[in-house]
């Protein structure tokens, strides 16, 4: 079983609540990542979500997460279904510049059961992620300036 961890940070120019509205917009995720083909949400209560994620990656993958919010300060998701034996984490925002700005940590932990080769799990986390936190920062800095 191939699993891989990956952590990056990146700084919005934005207040963390703007930030936080963008992450938490499941639905336009396929805009601002191109690999993500769509979203479903499959129910909400309160701060869950229950989401079906459909993602090109090396094909096309499905996967259910339930996702939940601490309103301004973090998302956290964990697997409930599908693709992967394990994805899990979670996003982690804080002031910066007293509150014009914010550092957005992504923390992720895949675990894929079919014989995937290790090394290509861990170019589609760690890799990827640099480029993932640079198309969500652009988005939401283009949607609030």
């Amino acid at each position: 079983m191939a699993g891989a961890n990956a952590q990056e940070s990146i700084i919005i120019d934005l207040p963390k609540e703007k930030f936080f509205e963008v992450i938490t917009d499941y639905m336009s995720y396929p805009d601002i990542v191109p690999e993500v083909v769509s979203m479903k949400i499959l129910e909400e209560n309160g701060n869950t979500s229950i989401v079906e994620n459909n993602v090109n990656m090396i094909k096309k993958v499905s996967y259910v997460l339930t996702l939940t919010k601490t309103p301004y300060t973090k998302l956290e998701w964990s697997l409930v279904k599908g693709f992967f034996k394990k994805n899990e984490g979670r996003w982690d925002l804080e002031d910066v510049d007293g509150g014009t700005k914010c550092k957005a940590t992504y923390t992720v932990t895949v675990e894929i059961g079919m014989l995937v080769p290790k090394k290509i799990v861990k170019e589609l986390t760690q890799m990827g992620l640099p480029k993932m936190l640079k198309q969500f920062k652009e988005y939401a800095e283009a949607k609030y300036k």
